[in-house]
């Protein structure tokens, strides 16, 4: 059993002081074990080496994830924007649509009695409200269409940040014990 270290840590010829436990040790006159103790300490520094690097490489992953994760987060913003846009322009066109049909009903009642002078302006009203019919149903197939793409990118973006997540996980729970594990020599 090593000793502990006599007084102010003067150490006695034929003896050893380990640096990391502070324990002292009577070395054998065979230098083999003074040369382990080196190799080793050498492979301690190797290693202390690659967890820097994977640690600098870690931090550089998780910055590169986090300007990801704004960048798609400002993308998620501004599609909500524009769907919030696209509605509120649905809602002008669908207050306007029904407007021209209430027009268009009243042109219709008075037909009859106006054949005549309102036959070219209810031959107008129709096409206008063809024509708005047409943008209607165009904007409506683009803002399905955008809806679509923002409930897609949105669970692209949910499940890129829970893969991210699990990865960053796993790396702060596990990369320093691989980093010791595993490498050149071991």
């Amino acid at each position: 059993m090593p000793a502990k270290p006599p007084g102010p840590y003067v150490i006695p010829a034929g003896w050893y002081l380990d640096s990391v436990t502070k324990r002292v040790f009577r070395i054998p006159n065979d230098t083999a074990v003074i040369e382990e103790l080196q190799r080793l300490r050498m492979r301690i520094s190797v290693l202390e080496t690659e967890l820097a690097n994977k640690t600098a490489q870690l931090n550089m992953t998780v910055a590169q994830l986090n300007a990801a994760l704004a960048e798609a987060r400002g993308e998620a913003t501004r599609l909500a924007a524009e769907n919030q846009r696209l509605r509120a322009q649905l809602e002008v066109l669908n207050y306007t649509r029904a407007q021209l049909e209430a027009e268009t009903d009243a042109y219709r009642s008075q037909l009859e009695t106006l054949r005549t002078s309102v036959a070219t302006q209810l031959a107008q009203l129709t096409a206008e409200n063809q024509a708005l019919k047409a943008q209607i149903v165009s904007m409506n197939k683009t803002l399905a269409e955008l809806n679509e793409a923002y409930v897609s990118q949105t669970a692209q973006l949910q499940s890129q940040l829970e893969t991210w997540t699990r990865l960053l996980d796993r790396r702060r729970r596990g990369g320093g014990r691989r980093g010791r594990c595993h490498g050149p020599g071991a």
